[in-house]
C-alpha cells in the first residue's frame, strides 16, 4: 500500500478563502433579500430609516434590497391592555378602577403608526388615553350611579377613548370595567342604603299581600252574604207562596160554609108548602141530598 504524507503546515490558498467569502456573502445577501409577513400582521417598508407608503399583507416572500431596505412587522390582531387608575366621581368620591381594553392597529394605517409611535404605541398613547378617558367618564356620574349605571359609564368611557385614539390609527373594540372600588366608609353607606331599600321592598310586598288577602276576604264575605240573601229570599218567597195558598183555601172554605149556612137558614124559614103562584125563579132550589147522610142513603138502598 502506498503511504501518503499530508503536510499540515501547508496553508490554504487565498483564492479558496475568497471564493468561500463570496459564496457566503451571496447566500447571506440572497437570504436577506426576502421577507415573509406572518399571519395577523402587516409589513411596513423602511428604506434607510425612512418609512414608505406601501403596506405588505401577510404572506410573501417579498424582495427587499439587502442592507438598504427592511420590512417591519406590525401586529394587527386583537390585543388587550389592562390598566388601573384613580379618579373622582361627580359627588367627589374617590374611586379606583381597573379597565381592560381590547384594541387593534388599523391595518390600513400601520405605516403611519410605525412612523409616529414605532412599536411602543401601547405605552406611549393607549395607556395614557385610558387614564384620561376614565377620569373624564367617572366625573360625569355620582358614586352611586357608577354602580347602578355601569353599562352607561362603560359606553361613555369607550366613546371618549375611541375619539382619543382613532387619530393615531388605533381601533378600540370594547372596554370592560373590571372593578370599581370606593372608600370603606362609602362602601358601608352603600350597603346600608341597599339593605334599607331591600327592607322597604319587603315591607311593600308584605303590605301588598295583606291588601290582596283582605280583598279576597271581602270578596268571600260578599259572596257568602249574597248566598245568604238568596237563600233567605227563596225561603221567604216559599213561605209567602204557602201563606197565600192557605189563605186562598180558607177563603174558598169560608165561601162554602157561608153557602151551607144560607141554605140552612132557608130551610128553617120554609113552611113546607109551595107557593100558589110561581113565576120565574120563585121556587127556592135546595139541594136536599147535601144534608142527608150518605151512609143512611146507602143503607136504605
Amino acid at each position: 500500500m502506498e503511504n501518503r504524507t499530508i503536510n499540515i503546515n501547508n496553508p490554504i490558498k487565498p483564492k479558496y478563502i475568497i471564493i468561500a467569502v463570496i459564496i457566503g456573502f451571496t447566500v447571506l445577501t440572497a437570504y436577506s433579500s426576502y421577507r415573509i409577513v406572518d399571519p395577523g400582521h402587516r409589513g411596513v417598508l423602511v428604506t434607510f430609516g425612512e418609512v414608505g407608503d406601501k403596506i405588505y399583507v401577510e404572506g410573501g416572500p417579498y424582495f427587499v434590497i439587502p442592507f438598504v431596505q427592511d420590512i417591519i412587522l406590525m401586529n394587527v390582531q386583537t390585543l388587550k391592555i389592562s390598566t388601573s387608575t384613580t379618579a373622582s366621581s361627580a359627588d367627589l368620591q374617590v374611586v379606583s378602577t381597573t379597565i381592560a381594553v381590547n384594541y387593534h392597529v388599523d391595518p390600513g394605517q400601520v405605516n403611519t403608526v410605525y412612523q409616529s409611535l414605532r412599536l411602543e404605541y401601547a405605552d406611549r398613547v393607549i395607556a395614557p388615553a385610558i387614564q384620561e378617558s376614565v377620569k373624564a367618564g367617572t366625573a360625569q356620574f355620582s358614586a352611586e350611579e357608577l354602580i347602578t349605571k355601569r353599562a352607561t359609564v362603560r359606553q361613555v368611557i369607550q366613546d371618549d377613548l375611541l375619539s382619543r385614539l382613532q387619530i393615531y390609527g388605533i381601533v378600540i373594540e370594547n372596554v370592560l370595567i373590571e372593578d370599581f372600588d370606593f372608600s370603606s366608609a362609602f362602601n358601608a353607606a352603600i350597603e346600608a342604603k341597599v339593605q334599607a331599600e331591600q327592607e322597604a321592598l319587603e315591607a311593600e310586598r308584605i303590605l301588598e299581600r295583606i291588601i290582596v288577602e283582605a280583598q279576597q276576604a271581602i270578596a268571600e264575605a260578599n259572596g257568602t252574604a249574597q248566598s245568604i240573601r238568596l237563600v233567605a229570599q227563596a225561603n221567604a218567597d216559599a213561605i209567602l207562596f204557602e201563606a197565600e195558598a192557605n189563605a186562598e183555601a180558607l177563603r174558598i172554605q169560608k165561601l162554602e160554609v157561608t153557602a151551607l149556612l144560607n141554605q140552612f137558614k132557608a130551610i128553617e124559614k120554609w113552611d113546607g108548602e109551595l107557593p100558589q103562584f110561581m113565576g120565574g125563579d120563585t121556587v127556592p132550589f135546595i139541594d136536599i141530598t147535601s144534608f142527608i147522610d150518605e151512609e143512611v142513603v146507602d143503607g136504605n138502598e
